[in-house]
């Protein structure tokens, strides 16, 4: 380094790596390329990595970089080269395989990181139970949350994964027991606070509830599914100034869909429906999806623009292909909007097509009976 400064070079990333490939310096290029990490150029890096001779440290490097860099088949492969794994790169491997979407064989290796270091990390004991609950194997999942969050009381994620997993089953109790410990331990967690209010908001109590959050949203106004639960709660309380407040108050990105969305529906439900339908035009051009998209349909019928709100709800329907219940309610309201526009034929075709995506839906159902009784 004193070498350097006396040729008055910094010692940066590219510097070092132009010194190291005219001596030909093993140790200069491998500093070389930790200095492109820590300067975030991770593909420089990993490519001043591959140049060193091989070798355990060199390896390492190479694999540290293709993992950060996310070229996960690439630091596969050199995990696969290692003759004897440590339990670290066992979970590395695991992850890896999680990563390609290999979630049988990286069950087998979560296994094994378990199997061998049973207080290496909780991210095994969750990883493994997500791939056995997503098999169906809900309650061995389940076991596996309860050991993370033994062995690991101060970890967020142990504790919010069995919380989790006890309301799935419907064990509130014991889901209290749980997070009344975990807030002793990390009173401050915004997840496990928001929690708990969601838990005492099931047991009654709304104003108390609504309080709750709105101290909490005060804490930590930039965060974007906080200001969105209070918005929401707000407007299905019919208080659209209140959530509007809400919304003025957080602290993030302004063109965000969610937020654009809310804004919209406040300003509707004041009846304000032409900056309400401005509001969700935004919102789809930001990436809002097809249940933005039916909203902006009720805006514009509510504002007698039946024609583009019929467009509107076709369009919705296509973007929740995989939403059938909610492609049926646009499908639903479009067979009401072709009726009220004396299109009965195409009322009757959307009725019948709301029920094939969803046979329980009371808005096709009654439509359908009342165009077949005519």
């Amino acid at each position: 380094m004193e070498s350097l400064l006396s040729v008055g070079l910094r010692p940066a990333a590219g510097n070092l790596q132009a010194l190291a490939e005219r001596w030909k310096d093993e140790a200069l290029l491998r500093d070389a390329g930790l200095a492109w990490m820590a300067e975030g150029e991770i593909g420089r890096a990993a490519a001043v990595f591959r140049a060193l001779p091989d070798g355990p440290v060199a390896r390492e490097l190479r694999l540290g970089a293709a993992y950060d860099a996310g070229s996960w088949e690439e630091a596969l492969a050199l995990l696969e080269e290692e003759v004897q794994a440590s339990p670290e790169m066992i979970l590395m491997h695991a992850d890896l395989l999680m990563l390609l979407a290999r979630e049988r064989e990286a069950a087998g290796l979560y296994q094994e990181s378990i199997a061998r270091d049973p207080k290496l990390f909780w991210s095994p004991y969750l990883n493994l139970g997500g791939i056995l609950e997503a098999d169906g194997q809900r309650e061995t999942a389940g076991e596996l949350y309860r050991r993370a969050y033994e062995l690991f009381p101060e970890s967020e994620a142990a504790a919010t994964a069995l919380l989790s997993s006890l309301l799935r089953a419907g064990q509130r109790e014991a889901a209290f027991q749980v997070l009344e410990r975990s807030l002793a331990v990390l009173p401050e967690s915004l997840p496990l606070r928001w929690l708990l209010l969601e838990l005492e908001r099931g047991e009654g109590g709304g104003e108390r509830y609504q309080a709750a959050l709105r101290k909490l949203y005060a804490e930590h106004p930039q965060n974007a599914a906080l200001g969105q639960a209070l918005a929401v709660h707000l407007l299905g309380l019919a208080d659209p100034a209140g959530a509007w407040a809400v919304l003025e108050e957080y602290q993030g990105p302004a063109e965000q869909p969610w937020l654009l969305e809310a804004r919209g529906l406040a300003k509707s439900l004041e009846g304000d429906l032409a900056a309400g339908a401005d509001f969700l035009r935004r919102c789809l051009a930001a990436g809002g999806d097809g249940r933005a998209r039916c909203n902006l349909a009720v805006i514009l019928a509510a504002g007698g623009e039946m024609e583009a709100a019929a467009r509107e709800f076709s369009q919705a329907s296509g973007q929740l292909s995989d939403r059938p219940r909610l492609a049926a309610q646009a499908r639903a309201r479009l067979a009401e909007l072709h009726l009220r526009l004396g299109n009965r034929a195409a009322a009757r075709r959307e009725s019948a097509y709301a029920l094939e995506l969803d046979p329980g839906n009371g808005r096709a159902l009654l439509l359908l009976r009342t165009l077949e009784g005519e």
